[in-house]
């Protein structure tokens, strides 16, 4: 398994003259895009009364956002199969990046981070193994539907986002048939709701950003290791992101609140260092504390 330096060496190798060239000529009709809008509005302003000069300007206005739209696409489908493929490939041999796939509404459901949602959408799967346990990883983003009232008693709906980041699901091979949660802490108010379940750990650090529920405090003690703590307390604060995990009989599942992580930004150069070292912490954090979760629970009488 390769460190960041080297990954990040052969995305460069591979992608960035290509990349760039792309990335530049989106870059420049996005800023044309962006002009012509202003342009679109002191026209409006001036010529207000003139509904046919408008309805022109609007059609040339949307039109040219089609073909933004659709060139955009194509520089995020070239920026994960240039970068994002090549980068999971490099990590580890044994994973593979399918950008077009997901993970099941049914596979993020039995994690036990939400109990409903209306709206699921998942892609950017990554795919393989972890020591010969199976792993899948792939950006979930999920909404509840809200209903709000006007003034004037009129309804309407819209979407709000629960969750926006990158899950992940890790097959364990052994016997373990507990529950722990491991969940961003929710403040005084929400630990009262699970109370009973809720365990106290030595950590005053760790109770700052995590709250930790099981069914055997004795258990979850056992397998939050001081050396398990410390990296999930050093992740957490260098790199500001906050996650969750559950471990479920055989299954582990992690989740971190990043939003979209593998989209090419116009904005950005294509081999963007902070975007790509982003990416590897979270990558490597995930094989990690995985690797250490199953060494523990390997070596405890459960």
């Amino acid at each position: 398994m390769k460190n960041f330096n080297e990954i990040y060496v052969q995305v460069l190798k591979e992608s960035k003259d290509e990349l760039e060239r792309l990335r530049k000529s989106n870059l420049s009709k996005t800023i044309i895009a962006i002009l012509c809008a202003i342009m679109l509005l002191i026209i409006c302003f001036k010529f207000g009364n003139n509904i046919v000069v408008i309805i022109l300007l609007w059609i040339c206005v949307l039109l040219g956002i089609l073909l933004l739209q659709r060139n955009s696409n194509g520089y995020r489908e070239f920026y994960k199969e240039k970068v994002v493929k090549t980068f999971i490939k490099s990590y580890s041999d044994d994973l593979s990046y399918y950008p077009e796939n997901g993970i099941s509404s049914y596979d993020y459901s039995n994690s036990g981070f939400e109990s409903f949602y209306d709206r699921y959408h998942s892609e950017d799967l990554i795919k393989g193994t972890v020591d010969g346990h199976e792993i899948m990883m792939a950006e979930v983003h999920t909404q509840r539907e809200e209903e709000t009232r006007d003034s004037d008693g009129n309804t309407s709906t819209h979407y709000v986002t629960i969750f926006h980041g990158l899950f992940g699901n890790v097959k364990i091979n052994n016997n373990f048939n507990g529950e722990i949660k491991i969940h961003s802490d929710k403040g005084k108010f929400g630990k009262i709701f699970e109370s009973k379940k809720r365990v106290e750990m030595d950590s005053s650090e760790f109770e700052k950003y995590f709250d930790v529920y099981g069914d055997d405090k004795i258990q979850v003690m056992q397998i939050l290791t001081s050396d398990i703590i410390d990296e999930m307390l050093e992740f957490r604060k260098n790199n500001k992101i906050i996650f969750e995990i559950t471990i479920n009989r055989n299954q582990l599942f992690i989740r971190f609140y990043t939003g979209s992580m593998f989209e090419g930004n116009v904005f950005k150069s294509s081999v963007d260092f902070d975007t790509l070292k982003g990416m590897f912490d979270i990558i490597n954090f995930t094989f990690d504390i995985t690797r250490r979760f199953i060494k523990v629970l390997e070596e405890t009488q459960i």
